[in-house]
């Protein structure tokens, strides 16, 4: 009985000492060859927050790459007429996002908590186009 009571608290210390949330989730890693982004979820099932957390590690990343370009020109048909803008959009599909870190933990409450770094090869930008500024 002794043996078990130690062992939960070796177990217990253990989780404890582990940084949540990690410290890549506050500050993301910097790199000349690739961009970061990080998502974070809070589920009862400990697999439906890494699949949220993934989706929005996805999102997060495809707002800093800015995959939606939004091009406006003015349009008229007679010299004297109003003008109109006309938007043109152009959209890029993220692939080849890589899982770098996963984080997670398990509240009081019962619910988990799940981290994702993702990154993506600056490289990939090149050949949609684009070109990305990172902190």
């Amino acid at each position: 009985m002794l043996t078990l009571l130690f062992g939960l608290m070796a177990c217990t210390s253990a989780q404890s000492s582990e940084q949540f949330p990690p410290k890549w989730a506050n500050k993301l890693p910097k790199s000349k060859n690739k961009v970061y982004a990080v998502g974070y979820a809070k589920s009862a099932n400990q697999s439906v927050a890494f699949d949220k957390a993934r989706a929005n590690a996805f999102t997060e990343l495809a707002e800093i790459i800015g995959p939606t370009t939004v091009t406006q020109k003015e349009v008229s048909k007679e010299p004297n007429s109003s003008t109109k803008l006309e938007e043109t959009k152009t959209e890029v599909t993220l692939s080849d996002v890589s899982i770098i870190e996963k984080a997670s933990r398990q509240t009081d409450e019962g619910l988990y908590e799940a981290y994702i770094l993702v990154s993506y090869d600056k490289k990939n930008l090149k050949k949609i186009g684009k070109s990305v500024k990172t902190n």
